[in-house]
């Protein structure tokens, strides 16, 4: 497993472990977070495989401090929403959906509303990821403080961007760019 050292602003030294087959997050003041590939790697094109090599939840298990939750990745299509990756533990849930082509935000809950963003996360191609704390949220005119991510929050989303990759193009820009790779002589 390669390990990226990470700096958290609010949670203190990290260690990303990355894998072809797993992702782990370790760190003094978070849960050791880990996204396991148990099923086979996933064939598709490589431009829509995420790191991890699968978005078939059969084939992932992810827990925290060993204790199981529930992963719902989305199947990572065409439209820029069916790359949100779902996470649940009883009632409580948590999204990572992408923002823009490149990057991602990290909501509490189970879509996302404005008011409830808790980061914004970008993912190098080496695997190392890049995490910005929101300060503030708004919805309309309304602006407030960001919720204050808990331990649990900042390990997941460290390890989902890590092992499902940030960002995603809008549907039509990949509709244009696949109709052109097909229409001009490689």
């Amino acid at each position: 497993m390669e390990e990226h050292p990470v700096e958290d602003r609010r949670f203190g030294a990290l260690l990303l472990g990355v894998a072809p087959d797993a992702v782990e997050v370790r760190g003094a003041q978070v849960p050791t977070t880990r996204i396991e590939r148990t099923g086979p790697l996933d064939e598709r094109r490589d431009s829509s495989r995420p790191p991890i090599g699968t978005r078939d939840p059969a084939g992932l298990v992810l827990t925290a401090d060993g204790v199981p939750l529930d992963l719902e990745p989305g199947r990572g299509r065409l439209a820029r929403g069916s790359y949100r990756v779902r996470v649940r533990r009883d009632d409580e849930a948590w999204m990572l959906t992408p923002s823009d082509p490149y990057s991602s935000r990290f909501v509490r809950g189970r879509r996302y509303r404005g008011d409830n963003e808790l980061a914004s996360l970008t993912r190098s191609p080496d695997g190392t990821v890049a995490l910005a704390w929101s300060e503030t949220v708004g919805r309309g005119r309304f602006v407030a403080r960001a919720p204050e991510p808990e331990p649990l929050e900042a390990s997941l989303a460290y390890a989902l961007a890590a092992a499902f990759d940030t960002g995603a193009e809008l549907a039509v820009v990949r509709l244009v760019s696949e109709g052109a790779d097909l229409l001009l002589p490689g």
